[in-house]
């Protein structure tokens, strides 16, 4: 117990530190792939948004993140579990599913969660994506668009998610 504490308390000064620094704006062209995180609460909403947003990109490289508190088997290609036991004692990520997906460029991270979890808010500021959009309005510095609605609430969060990626010229 004292020994996840530590750790809780490693990675969230690291992601304290990555928001402390100045930020720098992308080039982000048109959305082909896109990465959404997700509690295990969340994960059938995340499941609809993904066959949603697959429609959307047309991509096949799409990825549903899943954070749990157990660890559990990876089932499908296109979901990815991460629990607490995926950190090291000193806050770096051991997964190397998870670590090979946000080192790799992509067009859009959704944070899909709204309590804090400072390991997937790790995951997102650690991402090379393009563009980020979330949905907790506690978490301005990660995400560059934060929309308001309840989780549940998939359809909306679609709507003006690609409401908001036509305005920006994201999405055609």
């Amino acid at each position: 117990m004292f020994l996840d504490g530590l750790k809780h308390n490693l990675v969230k000064t690291k992601v304290n530190n990555w928001l402390a620094q100045p930020t720098t704006h992308k080039e982000v062209g048109h959305i082909t792939n896109v990465v959404i995180l997700v509690e295990a609460r969340f994960v059938n909403e995340g499941k609809n948004l993904l066959k949603r947003l697959d429609k959307l990109t047309q991509s096949s490289e799409n990825k549903l993140v899943v954070f749990a508190e157990k660890r559990a088997d990876q089932s499908a290609e296109d979901l990815l579990y991460l629990s607490k036991k995926d950190f090291s004692l000193f806050g770096n990520l051991k997964n190397e599913a998870v670590k090979n997906l946000i080192e790799q460029p992509f067009g859009l991270l959704i944070s899909y969660y709204t309590s804090e979890n400072v390991f997937l808010n790790f995951v997102a500021t650690q991402s090379k994506a393009a563009f980020k959009v979330g949905i907790d309005h506690k978490n301005t510095a990660i995400n560059a668009l934060t929309i308001q609605v309840e989780p549940t609430d998939v359809a909306a969060f679609e709507t003006e998610l690609v409401k908001y990626l036509k305005l920006l010229k994201r999405i055609e």
